[in-house]
């Protein structure tokens, strides 16, 4: 009696981590709705099953549904106290609702259950700077690197608050790394831009500008920043077109 029970429960376990591989992929893939009717399937059969919860905190976060996420995440946290996912996901809910101090904390609660989470201690870096912390989120994003050298958003944040020249060419390198693996990611060539920007590279800076642009024709940052370089170039007429873009920025 006792092995049967035993085997259902191996293969219902074996069941929800092929399912939750299967949202974790489509979510990657841009596809957090059909990753939110996975999770939901799983949890229809067992409703405290604690990665599916905390999936779905994740996939709220993405879609900026904050009061939504935050419920999973509470869930998620209740179901398995010791789970660092939820927290992350917390977080990121917290900083969406523009309340660092509490982004903060869960944070740190993420690096208290698992210091080798590298988002973590970066997204850290970020709600510390939003506070004016500066040294302590510097602290961050280099331990942030040293987990995982190649994260193209702490390259870039360690690199903004950084005059160390060398910290601003690793960050270059992780974001020619990031446009190697995924050719269409707009963000990654307008970030790229700034650093060239605040480099002097300004030819550089254009082309990858223009590059952002031609992904993502409402980016607006992009075309701001076209603008500036643009305006500091003498081509008036176009940089103050591009200048109108900045009533959209967020």
């Amino acid at each position: 009696m006792f092995g049967w029970i035993k085997y259902k429960l191996r293969s219902r376990e074996a069941r929800h981590t092929a399912l939750l591989k299967r949202a974790k992929d489509v979510l990657r893939e841009g596809a957090p709705e059909e990753a939110r009717q996975i999770c939901l399937d799983i949890l229809r059969r067992s409703p405290d099953e604690p990665r599916a919860l905390s999936l779905m905190a994740n996939v709220a976060a993405d879609l900026s549904q904050v009061e939504e996420g935050l419920r999973w995440a509470d869930r998620a946290t209740a179901a398995d106290p010791g789970a660092a996912a939820p927290h992350y996901s917390a977080g990121r809910l917290w900083e969406l609702a523009g309340q660092p101090d509490r982004a903060e904390a869960s944070y740190r609660r993420v690096i208290s259950l698992d210091p080798s989470h590298a988002k973590a201690h970066n997204n850290l870096g970020c709600v510390l700077s939003l506070q004016g912390k500066s040294d302590e989120a510097l602290d961050c994003y280099r331990r942030a690197l040293q987990l995982d050298p190649e994260q193209p958003e702490a390259n870039q944040n360690y690199a903004a608050l950084t005059s160390d020249a060398g910290a601003r060419e690793v960050a270059i390198q992780g974001y020619l790394r990031q446009m190697q693996k995924d050719p269409t990611d707009a963000r990654a060539f307008n970030n790229l831009a700034n650093i060239y920007i605040g480099l002097g590279r300004n030819a550089e800076a254009m082309a990858n500008l223009e590059r952002a642009i031609a992904l993502d024709p409402n980016r607006a940052e992009a075309h701001y920043s076209r603008a500036l370089l643009l305006l500091s170039e003498g081509n008036y007429a176009a940089g103050w077109r591009e200048y109108e873009w900045r009533w959209r920025l967020d």
